[in-house]
C-alpha cells in the first residue's frame, strides 16, 4: 500500500509541474521545452518501473505474466522514443516540428506493437476465464 501511495503522490507532482509550465509563462519558452521533455520520460521510467514490479509478481509464466512483459515491452520503446524526442531537440537542437519522421517516430510506432498485443493477450486470457464479460455493446458504445 505503501508504494501506491508514493507513486499518487509523484503523480500528482508531475501533474502539478506540467501544469505550472504549460499554463504560465515560468521560466520562458527554453525551461517550458525542458520541462515538456523530461516529464514524459520521468512518467516512461515510473511506469516501468511499476510494470516490472507487476511482470515479477506473477511466478508462473501464464499468459498473464505474457499479457505484461508485451506491455512492459511497449512501454521501454516508448520510453526510447521519448529520450530519442528529446535529445534530438535538446541536445541536438532540430526543430522536431519540420523534422518529420524522425528516429523517435519509429520508436513510437514500434511501441505500439506489443502493447496492443499485451492488451489483445489480456482480453483473450479474461475471455478463456469464464469470469462474465458484461455487455460487449455497451464496450463498443463506449470505446
Amino acid at each position: 500500500m505503501r508504494k501506491s501511495k508514493v507513486l499518487w503522490l509523484i503523480a500528482f507532482g508531475i501533474v502539478v509541474t506540467n501544469l505550472i509550465f504549460t499554463i504560465t509563462p515560468l521560466g520562458g519558452e527554453n525551461l517550458q521545452t525542458i520541462v515538456c521533455d523530461l516529464l514524459p520520460i520521468i512518467c516512461g521510467i515510473l511506469a516501468i518501473s511499476a510494470l516490472l514490479y507487476a511482470y515479477k509478481s506473477f511466478h508462473e509464466v501464464d499468459l498473464t505474466k505474457t499479457a505484461w512483459l508485451f506491455i512492459l515491452i511497449g512501454m521501454v520503446l516508448n520510453t526510447v522514443a521519448e529520450s530519442t524526442y528529446a535529445f534530438l531537440e535538446l541536445g541536438m537542437n532540430l526543430n522536431m516540428d519540420e523534422n518529420y519522421p524522425s528516429l523517435a517516430d519509429f520508436f513510437w510506432c514500434a511501441a505500439y506493437i506489443p502493447l496492443f498485443a499485451g492488451l489483445a493477450t489480456m482480453f483473450i486470457g479474461y475471455k478463456n476465464s469464464g469470469f462474465p464479460m458484461g455487455n460487449p455493446k455497451m464496450y463498443v458504445v463506449i470505446g
